[in-house]
């Protein structure tokens, strides 16, 4: 007989099926932040600010202010982690570099635009030609886009979280795969990195695993 607890019984608990890169996002931020974050960062987890997917713009190129979507970036006290996350379903054994280029370029130009924002601690002309300056070929983000409108909040978010002090940008590549799959485990050893990247990994139990899917419950 399956026994609830009080809070399932008052329909606080939701079961979710979850699968892929996203929805393991998801349960890695929720269950294994401490595998996500340097060993020396201490910040309590109630203190660090998480954007689950944020986004700022998804065309891309050389002409565009846009850049991309990450899977995650996890504010603490002193550092800003700007995550992607793979699988062990990706497509990325035999991969000259993980994450690629195009997703390793995005880390670059966001850290550009929060160095600036420290720097200038306005959007004006002089943080428009800082980030010009360093981003180039891409301009920067225009007025009226979305994408300055993304960055405005994002940028507001971290001005508040720091008050005047610059984090430490550490761009990662969580690798999150089921405990005992030895493949995968080997694999991660193996990985060749992006050049300023760090590989972080985490693992879900078996007992969890809904065929290629996880079951995962959340507070309602």
């Amino acid at each position: 007989m399956e026994v609830k607890n009080e809070r399932e019984e008052r329909g606080e608990v939701v079961d979710m099926i979850i699968y892929g890169e996203d929805g393991l996002t998801l349960w890695a931020l929720k269950n294994s932040i401490r595998q996500i974050v340097d060993k020396t960062d201490d910040t309590p987890t109630s203190e660090c600010v998480i954007f689950y997917r944020p986004s700022f713009g998804r065309k891309g190129g050389d002409n565009s202010c846009q850049f991309g979507e990450f899977d995650f970036i996890v504010l603490s006290r002193d550092r800003m982690y700007l995550g992607e996350t793979k699988w062990e379903h990706s497509p990325i054994q035999g991969k000259n570099q993980v994450p690629d280029e195009k997703q390793a370029s995005r880390h670059r130009v966001l850290a550009e635009y929060v160095r600036a924002w420290f720097a200038c601690g306005q959007w004006d002309d002089t943080f428009q030609g800082y980030v010009r300056k360093r981003i180039s070929p891409k301009p920067p983000a225009g007025a009226g886009t979305t994408t300055r409108r993304s960055l405005e909040t994002f940028l507001g978010v971290v001005s508040q979280h720091y008050g005047s002090r610059p984090p430490r940008v550490v761009n990662v590549l969580l690798y999150v795969y089921e405990a005992g799959n030895s493949k995968a485990a080997a694999l991660a050893k193996n990985m060749k990195m992006a050049s300023g990247f760090v590989l972080r990994t985490a693992t879900f139990d078996r007992d969890i695993a809904l065929g290629e899917s996880i079951r995962y419950s959340v507070d309602g």
